[in-house]
């Protein structure tokens, strides 16, 4: 049923885009205005592609935005698709499999995520560096590390045709280590506050407790969400660079808990957006020559 929802989804695009797409951006929950800043060629609402899921967390417009930035042909989709909506890990990661096949060749996946790491502030920017899947989707319970030159196994088809039950090698990591390093140093000529960091996922879609933030901290994670860790190994399989950006929205405090909820996590992410307009515009048309030869 994926491969055909897929390949309806598929040709539907591919008759009907106007322009070449070379660079992909999910945008998290309260994150879709950066479409502002596109010279926005076609808009394509979820519901209208065959074979594509709707997005029905608040926050998330579910469109799919075609135009330009920074000068770079980009694909945006406003609004993501969460496993909590019931949504299959295939089927979570549809977006990405069509597009990177229609010719996006890298990623940028952003999320709104809660801080873990005391010297975090809420607004500050993550670059992730990796990741700790803790969604517990794949049939068995497991905590995994992904980053540089780690391994993960995950279901479905890869795009060369083997099956994703088996242990595959994400060769040069899971994360571009040079587009981390150019962000970065973009964000440091911005004066624009970005750390570095690992994201635990959890399926969602309650928040954490006070035990499982002091647990997702010992096991490593800086932020926790619940997302991009399905998209980003989709991206990888497809063969795609990826970035990955957190806008923390709250500060993790165990033994005072402050209580959030969808508003105020994407009060928080709106709040963070400007300046993350800012560094991608900047990021992208520092890395322009390499991303029109992707």
């Amino acid at each position: 049923m994926g491969e055909c929802e897929t390949n309806r989804a598929l040709r539907y695009l591919a008759e009907r885009l106007e322009h070449p797409l070379r660079v992909g951006i999910v945008l998290g929950s309260g994150l879709g205005g950066l479409v502002d800043l596109m010279n926005v060629r076609q808009v394509f609402p979820y519901r209208e592609i065959p074979g594509w899921p709707e997005a029905t967390a608040l926050g998330h417009a579910g469109n799919l935005v075609v135009g330009d930035l920074a000068g770079i042909p980009v694909a945006a989709l406003q609004g993501r698709l969460h496993l909590y909506e019931g949504h299959s890990r295939e089927a979570a990661t549809r977006p990405i499999a069509v597009l990177s096949q229609l010719g996006v060749s890298g990623w940028v996946i952003s999320n709104a995520a809660g801080g873990l790491n005391p010297l975090f502030r809420r607004g500050d920017l993550m670059v992730l560096d990796g990741h700790l899947d803790l969604s517990m989707k794949v049939g068995r319970a497991r905590v995994e590390t992904v980053g540089i030159e780690e391994r993960n196994s995950e279901r479905g088809t890869r795009a060369d045709g083997g099956g994703l039950d088996a242990p595959w090698h994400a060769r040069g990591g899971c994360y571009d280590a040079s587009w981390i390093e150019r962000f970065m140093a973009t964000a440091r000529q911005q004066d624009v506050v970005v750390h570095r960091g690992c994201y635990a996922m959890v399926s969602g879609p309650t928040y954490e407790t006070r035990a499982e933030y002091r647990a997702f901290r010992k096991f490593g994670a800086d932020a926790v969400g619940m997302s991009t860790v399905p998209e980003v190994l989709r991206a990888r399989q497809e063969g795609a660079r990826v970035l990955g950006i957190s806008v923390i929205t709250n500060e993790a405090k165990p033994d005072a808990p402050i209580q959030n909820d969808a508003d105020d996590v994407i009060a928080a992410a709106h709040d963070a957006e400007a300046g993350l307009k800012r560094l991608l515009i900047s990021w992208l048309q520092s890395l322009s020559p390499e991303l029109a030869a992707l």
